[in-house]
């Protein structure tokens, strides 16, 4: 008995072999590693040439959930992008529930470029469940009204912790190079001149109480002659 597969069939099964060993070396990049850090915890499963992702943030909006992914690689991977498919109910602005889908930038066909990897893959779709892309959200209500929930909670947050940053002198900048303020330049305006000349007469005293003052001009550096006086300008 013989049997007889058509070309058709050849072909795919020929692309479908491709994209199997293109995502097997992906597997082997170490930079894998690095994606499960402090900030979410990433578990890969690999199933052929299906991959069966789960991000589990710990830190921002979304700390703790555990969002699971069927990632795709059948069709002629790496030309064309994994086809994604979301496994779990969790909301979230960039994905759309009732049709099961992630939206990620790097994974739009007009984006897509065959050097991108595993690895850029799911860090493309870590950062977005992290910190969501604003730029790309679904065409679904429920999506525009948590994005738009999610991008004001943000500004608050942005806005009480630039409030909370102050900025203060330190006391010896204070001390050497801060301006004597409006109300003790009028009180010392009001000194009688036989206090002046008191305070003249002791450059240290002066000096000890008085905040220096840093003159940045450039200034011409001039001799004394044997009279201890300046020498006059040469016509």
């Amino acid at each position: 008995m013989q049997f007889y597969i058509n070309k058709n069939q050849q072909e795919k099964n020929s692309v479908a072999q491709q994209s199997f060993k293109r995502l097997t070396n992906d597997l082997l990049d170490e930079k894998l590693q690095d994606l499960n850090d402090n900030t979410c915890q990433i578990l890969i499963n690999q199933n052929c040439d299906k991959l069966y992702l789960q991000i589990t943030p710990k830190i921002g909006s979304f700390i703790y959930n555990n969002y699971q992914f069927q990632l795709d690689f059948r069709i002629n991977y790496p030309y064309n992008p994994p086809l994604i498919h979301v496994e779990s109910n969790i909301p979230h602005p960039n994905i759309d529930l009732k049709n099961h889908q992630l939206y990620v930038k790097v994974l739009d066909p007009n984006v897509w470029k065959p050097v991108y990897g595993l690895y850029d893959i799911i860090q493309a779709i870590k950062q977005t469940i992290l910190y969501i892309d604003y730029t790309y959200i679904p065409n679904d209500i429920q999506c525009i009204k948590s994005a738009q929930r999610m991008g004001q909670q943000d500004h608050s947050t942005d806005e009480e912790e630039s409030e909370d940053k102050g900025f203060e002198l330190s006391e010896n900048f204070k001390r050497n190079f801060e301006l004597p303020t409006l109300s003790r330049i009028s009180v010392e305006n009001e000194q009688s001149d036989d206090t002046e000349e008191e305070n003249f007469d002791d450059p240290s005293e002066r000096s000890s109480q008085e905040p220096a003052i840093i003159n940045l001009t450039k200034n011409t550096r001039h001799s004394l002659d044997d009279n201890n006086t300046l020498p006059k300008p040469k016509k």
